[in-house]
């Protein structure tokens, strides 16, 4: 950590904005997000178990958008790809586990065709497409490579993956409304699977070079005594945190909503 801040300065490693968003996130949850309507009409405290996960969700968005791994994910695509499953993986089905369903119907009725988008199948399948679809893209080396210099194209990618993320995670947490409850789960299990199997693979076959990266600070290993400290990226390891975080994170969603964790 220290070595960090040395070389890249403490607000960078810190992202002390990003702790101010975290904080007045987590404040407005307390006050009045973390509440929901009872049948008779009063409303009620959701238990502190789905408190817990949203402030969870909290917790990723800060180390998933900044800190010390936004300093370490310029240096390795293996703490990229971490980053990115914290994202999208993580945070967002933190978040709407401990979202009470008010909250969440308003963001679906800003949406056109609020009404049809979760009624239909399709619309979930087709964001959970788009989703893995535009991530495999993303982390070819020679997209990825290019994507380093066009700033405002990737800034769009990352807001389009993050739409889907949510329509697909929000679908996943609905889905025990259809009578085809374990089969639609499974479905969206199986076939993000599939989707990433290429893109794994072609990270796992990927030379250590293939990623190129705008600082390679932390890559020029500096000696202390004996010991060579430096981060090497192989891009390997990074393919297999992907499939292992997606499969990890779908199976914990299911657990969750079997509880009746972000339904109710």
């Amino acid at each position: 950590m220290f070595l960090l801040v040395e070389l890249y300065g403490w607000h960078t490693v810190m992202t002390p904005e990003l702790l101010v968003v975290a904080a007045g996130l987590a404040l407005l949850y307390a006050k009045a997000g973390n509440i929901q309507p009872s049948r008779e009409g009063v409303y009620t405290v959701i238990p502190w178990s789905r408190q817990a996960l949203f402030y969870a969700g909290i917790l990723c968005f800060y180390f998933g958008y900044g800190g010390f791994l936004s300093v370490l994910a310029k240096e390795s695509i293996d703490f990229y790809v971490l980053q990115l499953c914290i994202r999208y993986l993580c945070m967002i089905p933190l978040f709407l586990a401990g979202m009470p369903v008010w909250i969440r119907d308003g963001l679906l009725s800003k949406l056109p065709g609020e009404s049809r988008v979760m009624r239909n199948d399709r619309y979930g399948l087709f964001a959970e497409l788009v989703f893995f679809l535009l991530l495999s893209v993303l982390l070819l080396p020679i997209v990825f490579n290019a994507l380093l210099k066009i700033v405002i194209l990737r800034f769009m990618v990352h807001i389009i993956l993050l739409a889907s993320a949510w329509l697909m995670w929000e679908y996943f947490f609905r889905a025990e409304h259809s009578r085809r409850l374990g089969k639609n789960r499974k479905i969206l299990l199986v076939l993000g699977s599939i989707l990433l199997f290429p893109i794994c693979l072609v990270m796992a076959g990927s030379d250590a070079v293939a990623y190129s990266y705008p600082q390679h600070i932390l890559c020029i290993s500096q000696p202390v005594g004996a010991i060579q400290y430096g981060i090497v990226s192989k891009s390997a390891f990074g393919g297999m945190m992907l499939m292992a975080a997606q499969q990890l994170s779908f199976i914990l969603a299911i657990l969750m909503s079997r509880k009746g964790t972000g339904s109710s």
